[in-house]
């Protein structure tokens, strides 16, 4: 099918290309272009002809290509723009109206067109520019034709493109005899320019819903995180927003109202919301969420830590070692908001040093809140929940889980779970409370055997909470208090009754020097002696030793001395346990790989290496 429409030269232009896509065969047989899917390049071959409009024999009547290779990009929305990428027809002749050869010619598309709309069944194509080229009679013939807009129509069921080409700056002339190349002048003449039918067949794209990744949450501090992800729309405008909360069942969502997605639609793009008002030390959830016209998307779980308060870092550190059960072993706990995780220590001298007892215990909070400590001097060590508001909650042992959650007090951490340590501070075998101010106050709770009871205010001068240790340095049972300085520097308070009743703690001044940042330093018994030691680890993987002395009117911890160089890890990932029960502190390096190692403690002073421990940890 053909029409006649105006042309910028006294020639006519006759365009037949047929196309398929890359990605497969055409859905019809006849159709010459199938637009199946966005963001999919389309490419074919197919003819061209160029009619000059010429009648008069042995002269140029049009060029003949007969092959011709047509790229170009299928449109991103059903009412957007597609570019044809490459038009190169090849395999020219120039032609006579009788259809004699008279030589070669090459034809070039000088402008690409575009296709400004596809609707059902209808093409549109913008301007594009065509040039001829062949020698005649001793001439070069330069031929160029511009068509200006296109305007595809059904006919009898059947569709037609047709192509009217308005006149252009300069128009052609009609000259009375032939000449061998026709040049500019005179008034603009008519051509015919279609494609044949069935034209092209554009079917409804196929969209999907969106591409969602997950990515790492960043900027974490105590009370808040960045939260990031990537979204491939897929052709579509999307809607997003993060979840996020304490357990898989996230509960909070932001923004609260969607972000959306409006450009770049086939695009892998970066999106990132701010979390805000977190709790510190805490382990969050998080997934993008991505919904566009075709369905939802959620992305997969991701998790992150909250900075801790200004905690000691023993007492922040997920994983602790205490006593699950009632031997002289001390065994690996992790704590984490989704609950208690347990490995009981073999005592083995070889492979498995550990037996993971799995989830031993739930409804704990974030890993600072929680403490471990022996509440009702059974043997075996409890669990306690400091919540920042001042409220204890405790869990019993029962050798293998920890049951409870009962309240057993309410105005005890008013100043924040950083500010409490357990520890036995009259020696009765059952653990207590104290809490240190960032004044330097220290306050008092002796337990009962199933709560605390406030003594009051028990000494000042101390530390702010993170420098507050405890150590039972002189082997009488009783927990002594140390405060520990990045300076390096150690001070000392011992715990001492009055005609049998525990009183207080009396100041000893400096115990030890030369012991690094506060975070490197672990406390244990390295020697079988009753008194507890101080370790060293730096972030270089190296570890030191300082065994307590005896000195007139007090104690004293030497400067450390060099145990190995090898451990390996940083000081965040190391401990001290007591892991096969001899009395004597092992060493242990928790990898963020979750795998354990461990180093036993011999008689003669120095480690053993064990090799994995156990595994399944997570970080430390």
């Amino acid at each position: 099918m053909k029409r006649r429409v105006r042309a910028s030269g006294a020639w006519g232009l006759v365009l037949a290309i047929g196309l398929v896509l890359a990605a497969g065969s055409p859905s019809s047989a006849a159709a010459a272009l199938v637009i199946e899917s966005p963001n999919s390049a389309f490419s074919g071959s197919g003819t061209l002809k160029l009619n000059f409009g010429w009648t008069y024999p042995e002269y140029p009547e049009w060029v003949n290509c007969t092959s011709a290779v047509v790229k170009g990009k299928v449109p991103e929305l059903p009412d957007g723009t597609a570019t044809f990428t490459e038009w190169s027809p090849s395999s020219c002749t120039v032609r006579d109206v009788y259809n004699t050869n008279l030589g070669a010619a090459t034809v070039k598309i000088l402008k690409l067109p575009k296709v400004e709309a596809v609707k059902t069944n209808l093409l549109y194509l913008g301007e594009f520019a065509a040039k001829a080229t062949f020698e005649f009679k001793g001439k070069t013939c330069n031929i160029e034709f511009t068509v200006y807009a296109s305007n595809p129509s059904y006919t009898n069921g059947a569709v037609t493109n047709t192509a009217e080409a308005f006149p252009s700056s300069t128009a052609f002339d009609w000259w009375s005899s032939p000449e061998p190349c026709p040049h500019s002048g005179g008034t603009p003449s008519w051509v015919t320019f279609s494609f044949p039918d069935p034209q092209f067949e554009v079917t409804e794209a196929t969209y999907q819903p969106p591409t969602v990744t997950t990515k790492a949450a960043s900027s974490i501090t105590q009370t808040g995180a960045t939260l990031n992800g990537e979204i491939t729309p897929n052709g579509l405008s999307t809607k997003y927003h993060f979840e996020y909360g304490q357990t898989k069942e996230y509960g909070t969502k932001v923004p609260v109202t969607d972000a959306e997605l409006t450009s770049n639609l086939y695009s892998a793009q970066p999106v990132s919301k701010t979390a805000s008002e977190l709790l510190p030390g805490t382990t969050y959830h998080f997934r993008l969420v991505a919904k566009n016209a075709k369905g939802t998307t959620n992305g997969s779980d991701q998790t992150f830590v909250t900075s801790p308060p200004n905690c000691d870092y023993n007492y922040s550190s997920s994983i602790r070692a205490g006593h699950i059960d009632k031997d002289a072993k001390e065994d690996i706990y992790q704590f984490s908001s989704e609950g208690l995780w347990g490995w009981l220590a073999t005592g083995s001298e070889a492979p498995p040093y550990t037996k993971g007892l799995g989830k031993i215990g739930s409804g704990f909070g974030s890993a600072y809140q929680d403490r471990l400590g022996d509440l009702d001097g059974d043997g075996d060590d409890d669990a306690f929940q400091v919540l920042d508001d001042g409220h204890v909650y405790k869990w019993l042992s029962n050798g293998e889980k920890y049951t409870g959650g009962e309240l057993i007090g309410s105005e005890i951490s008013v100043g924040g779970a950083c500010e409490i340590r357990t520890l036995d501070m009259d020696g009765d075998g059952k653990d207590d409370l104290m809490r240190f101010t960032s004044g330097g106050n220290g306050y008092a709770w002796l337990s009962n055997g199933s709560e605390f009871t406030s003594v009051g205010q028990k000494g000042s001068g101390y530390g702010v909470p993170v420098e507050m240790r405890s150590a039972d340095f002189n082997g009488d049972g009783k927990d002594d208090l140390l405060r520990i300085l990045d300076s390096g520097n150690v001070y000392g308070w011992e715990s001492y009754a009055t005609e049998g009743k525990w009183t207080g703690f009396k100041a000893l001044g400096t115990v030890g020097t030369e012991f690094g940042n506060n975070y490197q330093v672990q406390i244990g018994d390295s020697n079988n002696d009753g008194k507890e030691d101080l370790f060293r680890f730096t972030d270089k993987g190296e570890g030191f030793v300082s065994v307590v002395e005896a000195i007139p009117g007090g104690w004293w911890y030497p400067k450390p001395k060099l145990i190995s160089k090898e451990f390996g890890g940083l000081s965040r990932q190391m401990k001290v346990a007591d892991i096969n029960g001899d009395g004597r502190a092992d060493i242990l390096k928790f990898a963020d790989t979750g795998v354990g190692y461990g180093w036993r403690a011999t008689k003669e002073g120095t480690y053993t290496s064990l090799g994995e421990i156990g595994s399944g940890f997570g970080a430390p």
